[in-house]
């Protein structure tokens, strides 16, 4: 039987039954803690009860806190990034809650209220995904029971109501404007994005590159341990890409003069931070009169005109770091007039 007392102004019922773990909990009304505990005690004689102290003392804003510095303490790589994101989260009403009330239901409100400032469906999507990730650690890791499970499963993501992908290729003279303009500012911004568009590389992967990673041998190729999707790649540098190299060693001589060797190895090719990185080409952009151009086009760019260049999608894959020809091909926006010349000049035949 369970165990009915008065605790100042509330009520609380302890239920202990051989071979299940003591519970109790506190009601305004006698009655309120009468019937929770018939509820609980019948559960725990057919086997059906589930433990949610622990979520319902838990704050979700201290679940936050404690993944952020776990996440923090593994060395994540996109660490600037996941932080940004859970403070946007620690801004809403949902930090207001304890784990056992972020349920599907204020999922939904989060996600109604995240969409009505304007942000894209794409943003969303990945807000959803790490307070996805977040309860998967929660119950995984930290063994906390949640009744329903991950909240955030039994909540649909919005659709999608624009493209997904971008088609914004360099257009006649934009190059040219943008590297001028760029030589004029910041050397080291030219040569990222030089060897950006000669290698479809992405911002992160260009300036997590080290001097260790380039191939001794003449330059001509280059190791890419760290990647997005964690499958480390090797790539062949063209004679573009060995001249943004040469011309980015050539600014760093003083510095690797009086280098060892294994110094040199963990030297970055590049010093700037990636977001600094984002900034300079923005502002180059303005200056050179492009309008609707980011950084990440140029990986757009320099994919396409690898396949324009004969390559095939093993080939282009291979050094793009694709691992599905679906998501390839978003990235690839071949020119119609170009492809009606090659046909007119037989270069490409049927069957």
């Amino acid at each position: 039987m369970a165990t009915i007392r008065k605790r100042g102004k509330k009520w609380q019922a302890i239920i202990r039954i051989k071979g299940f773990k003591g519970v109790s909990k506190c009601f305004p009304l006698k009655k309120d803690a009468e019937h929770w505990a018939k509820v609980i005690e019948s559960e725990q004689i057919r086997g059906a009860f589930v433990d949610t102290a622990t979520a319902s003392s838990t704050s979700f804003a201290e679940c936050l806190d404690r993944y952020e510095g776990e996440q923090k303490k593994a060395g994540r790589r996109s660490f600037t990034q996941l932080k940004s994101q859970l403070n946007l989260i620690r801004r809403s009403d949902l930090v207001k809650l304890s784990l056992a009330n972020v349920t599907p239901a204020e999922i939904a409100k989060y996600q109604e209220a995240r969409m009505a400032t304007g942000i894209k469906t794409s943003t969303y999507i990945k807000d959803h995904g790490l307070l996805h990730a977040i309860f998967e650690v929660v119950q995984k890791n930290w063994h906390i029971t949640l009744s329903k499970g991950n909240p955030v499963k039994l909540v649909s993501t919005p659709k999608h109501t624009s493209p997904t992908s971008r088609n914004r290729r360099l257009l006649g003279g934009e190059e040219e404007r943008l590297m001028s303009v760029l030589y004029e500012s910041s050397h080291e911004t030219a040569n990222i994005v030089k060897f950006a568009l000669a290698t479809g590389m992405r911002r992160g992967e260009i300036m997590n590159i080290r001097f260790g990673d380039v191939s001794p041998r003449a330059i001509s190729t280059l190791n890419i341990p760290q990647t997005k999707t964690n499958h480390p790649r090797v790539i062949p540098l063209t004679e573009d890409a060995h001249s943004a190299l040469s011309e980015q060693v050539h600014l760093l001589e003083d510095r690797l003069g009086g280098m060892n060797q294994e110094q040199f190895d963990k030297t970055c090719l590049f010093e700037m931070k990636p977001d600094s990185v984002t900034r300079a080409f923005k502002r180059a952009c303005s200056k050179a009169s492009i309008e609707n151009l980011t950084f990440h086009d140029l990986r757009h760019e320099a994919i396409t005109r690898l396949f324009e260049r004969g390559l095939d999608m093993m080939d282009v894959s291979h050094i793009s770091g694709h691992k599905g020809f679906d998501m390839l091909q978003r990235y690839t926006h071949l020119n119609p007039v170009d492809i009606l010349k090659k046909l007119q000049a037989g270069k490409v035949t049927s069957g």
